[in-house]
């Protein structure tokens, strides 16, 4: 399979091994990239699985780790998952398979029940302000699901555009793919939330304030003037 695979792992030790255990099996021509930007030994965990690992001492954020995933990958597709792989097998062969028909393919979460009602408003609420923010993209069914296939050649193109790599890199994703002539598919996908080791979770206010404050960042960033 012509696939890069990209997982980023912020001291991931105690999920990662279960993610590419599950990956490795269903994508065994895939090259798999995990990017590490943590402390712990999520390193070590994902080697030995071997699959490619690079690892940074400075704190990449989820969006920087990512994109350096995609600086590196080698496939003419690609995908790229979070560590706990909240999703099934057969949505990301499903994923994987869309990933050469459009420039930026985005999971469109079917299901967001399995979430806690805090983190449902949460999500409801950004993805109005992203919206009201970015009206060219509107249409986007759901911009933060941590699953996205894409044309590895397209996305190297426009890395150079990304502004940010925190909470609002999905939107500046989505945003530059728009801004770029490019196409967007969305693909729906079964959620499965995990909110052991979720650090939205475990600080809402903090979380929502950065979440909000890298979108204005993001908005300003492309005013009009720009």
């Amino acid at each position: 399979m012509d696939l890069s695979i990209i997982i980023p792992a912020y001291n991931e030790e105690k999920r990662i091994a279960g993610t590419l255990g599950k990956i490795t099996k269903a994508f065994p021509k895939a090259e798999i990239i995990v990017v590490c930007d943590g402390r712990d030994r999520t390193p070590q965990v994902a080697r030995k699985f071997g699959v490619k690992v690079y690892t940074f001492r400075h704190r990449l954020g989820k969006g920087g780790a990512i994109f350096e995933g995609i600086k590196r990958a080698g496939k003419t597709n690609g995908m790229f998952i979070d560590a706990d792989m909240p999703t099934t097998i057969p949505d990301l062969k499903r994923m994987a398979s869309e990933a050469g028909r459009a420039d930026l393919t985005v999971g469109i979460r079917k299901d967001m029940k399995s979430q806690p009602q805090g983190r449902q408003a949460l999500h409801s609420v950004y993805k109005l302000l992203v919206k009201l923010m970015f009206p060219s993209i509107a249409y986007v069914g759901d911009y933060q699901a941590g699953c996205k296939a894409f044309r590895v050649a397209f996305i190297k193109s426009i890395l150079n555009q990304m502004q940010v790599t925190d909470f609002a890199f999905d939107v500046n994703l989505i945003y530059s793919v728009k801004r770029a002539g490019g196409t967007i598919k969305g693909v729906p996908i079964t959620w499965i939330h995990e909110e052991s080791g979720s650090g939205i979770s475990q600080s809402k206010f903090r979380t929502s304030a950065r979440m909000f404050s890298s979108l204005l960042r993001l908005r300003r960033y492309y005013s009009p003037l720009r």
